[in-house]
C-alpha cells in the first residue's frame, strides 16, 4: 500500500528533475571564428627564428612566454598533469611549433620551433 503512494512521487521527482540545458543568453556573444596566431613576415625570416629558439633555450617562464608569443592556438596537458603543451601555427609553414611547460616549475622544458 505505501509502494503505491511512494512510488508515483519517486516516479515525479525522475521524470521533472533533470539538469538544465546550457544555452547561451544572446546568440550574438557566441565566437564562431578566432583568429589564430597573428604573425608579420619578419618573424618568419630566419634570424627572428634563431632569436625565439635562443629565448626558448633561457627556459622562460610561462608567463615570459605568453608575452612575447602571445595566446597559443591551443594548449593540453598530459595525463599525469605534469606538463602544458603550448601549440603555435605558422601559416607560413602550414605546421605547429610547440612549447612544453613543466607545471612544477612553470618554465620550459622543452620545445619545438622551426
Amino acid at each position: 500500500m505505501k509502494l503505491l503512494i511512494i512510488l508515483p512521487i519517486i516516479l515525479f521527482f525522475f521524470v521533472n528533475c533533470r539538469l538544465p540545458e546550457l544555452k547561451p543568453e544572446n546568440k550574438d556573444e557566441i565566437i564562431e571564428d578566432i583568429d589564430s596566431f597573428e604573425v608579420n613576415n619578419d618573424q618568419f625570416s630566419p634570424k627572428s627564428s634563431m632569436v625565439a629558439w635562443e629565448f626558448l633555450k633561457k627556459n622562460p617562464s610561462e608567463g615570459e612566454i605568453l608575452k612575447y608569443f602571445g595566446d597559443p592556438d591551443s594548449s593540453w596537458t598530459n595525463e599525469y598533469d605534469n606538463l602544458k603543451i603550448l601549440y603555435y601555427y605558422i601559416p607560413e609553414y602550414q605546421d605547429y611549433n610547440f612549447i612544453e611547460i613543466n607545471l612544477k616549475s612553470g618554465d620550459v622544458s622543452g620545445f619545438e620551433w622551426d
